[in-house]
């Protein structure tokens, strides 16, 4: 649970649709906490209601007047099985499947750009050796590299499906990989979620095969310069200078245009 000090950051939150919560502040009768859930991300922020002594602070009354009709509801089919979600994805927002390649043990070894191939600038590669030294040199990548980590931040919100990995050939020995999101932010905090947990050893993938991560509902995870919550984390663990190539394709809903 992490909790949001900035109105318009939560505001992202609520202009999904997702239902808010309300909890009266236990240390201060004159706050509310506006709670809201979606998926491993519990956020809150707390306001002014005016509830005594002081008066309405501006972020409740636009609460109250865009957003409380929404508030403690549980959303529903038509079986009367609880929905996660009012609605798909944001108006004006679209589906978008995109690519990220990656190559174990080598400083050129991330691709990721527009349609112009210029790169967009959401991912860094790094390399260490079996200490965690970070190597900086190809020549010493060529020899010591057993760690390559691919950080991959959009610098806009998305909301995130799931995604795909594929590799055009095996490799010969043991080759593992974990995904995390949000990885400067503490677990209990809301951040440093696992969606590829265990080591997934790229070994027992044939070649052509792909491994399809589906999260049934879109996750949203807003930009933040500060916190980094939308940051995804690859890590691959393999045999030094091993030079294996990957594609990830991650599928998102993003607004595009």
């Amino acid at each position: 649970m992490r909790r949001i000090k900035d109105w318009t950051e939560f505001k992202k939150y609520l202009d999904r649709g997702l239902s808010p919560q309300e909890i009266k502040d236990d240390d201060n009768d004159d706050q509310t906490q506006i709670h809201v859930i979606d998926g491993p991300m519990h956020v809150f922020f707390r306001a002014y209601d005016g509830t005594t002594h002081s008066d309405p602070s501006a972020e409740w009354t636009e609460y109250v007047n865009n957003y409380q009709s929404l508030a403690n509801k549980t959303f529903t089919d038509s079986n009367g099985i609880p929905l996660s979600r009012s609605k798909i994805t944001r108006t004006g927002w679209h589906y978008q499947a995109h690519s990220i390649e990656i190559t174990t043990s080598d400083l050129s070894g991330l691709y990721n750009s527009d349609i112009t191939g210029t790169s967009l600038g959401y991912g860094t590669i790094k390399f260490y050796d079996n200490v965690g030294t970070e190597l900086t040199v190809q020549g010493d990548i060529d020899t010591d590299c057993v760690e390559t980590v691919v950080d991959w931040e959009p610098a806009e919100d998305v909301e995130v499906l799931g995604g795909i990995i594929f590799q055009a050939s095996t490799p010969a020995d043991d080759t593992r990989l974990w995904i995390m999101a949000a990885p400067d932010i503490p677990a209990n905090l809301g951040g440093s979620v696992p969606f590829g947990e265990g080591g997934l050893n790229l070994k027992f993938m044939g070649t052509g095969q792909i491994f399809d991560m589906d999260g049934r509902t879109p996750k949203l995870m807003p930009y933040s310069a500060v916190y980094h919550s939308n940051k995804f984390r690859l890590k691959l663990t393999h045999s030094a200078g091993v030079k294996h190539s990957l594609l990830f394709v991650a599928k998102l809903f993003r607004e595009i245009g």
